[in-house]
């Protein structure tokens, strides 16, 4: 004959009914809320770190396409000197645009993104140096462009302009790619915060 385990009362069973629903709902609570706050840390690295970036490259690109519009004119305008003063100026600020984004990318890099956020922002910031880089190279390049101008030197000036124009539509590429690389994930960052907000609920 088969002995029968023991059995609960009714009131000890309605204890350990509502300590497992309560322990059920803290659990849920628990995971809940480690769901929303990296919703809450996904949204900050998307508000504080990937905006402004966004947005600083896409001033940076803005004025790169004007500078090539501006430096493909001094070829066919008879008095070029109101186009040389605006070149002059501008490949002087450029670079601080250049210094604003590597400002946001470690902003950014400070609010302790993903690892694959953290891959993503250091191709960013290489990015930005090669561009650095290259507006740097360009200076002796600019430097003989306006000394050709200067002194009528028509042939010398055009193989200056033919030069420049190419490495400024190569700097133009590297811009267009870093920002749409950071379009794409803020993009991204909000398809995740958006699923991550579903599964909180």
């Amino acid at each position: 004959m088969m002995r029968k385990g023991p059995r609960f009362s009714i009131p000890t069973r309605i204890f350990l009914s509502i300590v497992l629903v309560l322990g059920a709902f803290g659990a849920v609570s628990a995971a809940s809320l480690y769901q929303h706050q990296r919703t809450a840390d996904r949204l900050r690295l998307l508000h504080e770190g990937y905006l402004p970036l966004a947005l600083t490259l896409g001033q940076a690109r803005a004025d790169q396409n004007l500078f090539t519009i501006e430096l493909d004119s001094l070829e066919s305008e008879r008095d070029p000197t109101g186009t040389l003063w605006w070149l002059e100026r501008a490949r002087r600020v450029r670079p601080n645009i250049v210094q604003s984004a590597m400002r946001a990318v470690e902003r950014a890099e400070s609010l302790e993104p993903s690892p694959e956020d953290a891959a993503h922002l250091a191709e960013v910031r290489g990015e930005l140096e090669a561009i650095g880089e290259a507006f740097a190279a360009a200076e002796a390049d600019f430097e003989e462009l306006f000394a050709a101008l200067r002194r009528q030197d028509v042939e010398g000036s055009r193989e200056k302009v033919e030069a420049l124009r190419r490495h400024e539509q190569r700097t133009s590429r590297r811009l267009r790619g870093a920002w749409g690389s950071v379009q794409d994930r803020i993009a991204q960052t909000s398809r995740t915060a958006a699923e991550q907000e579903r599964q909180f609920l």
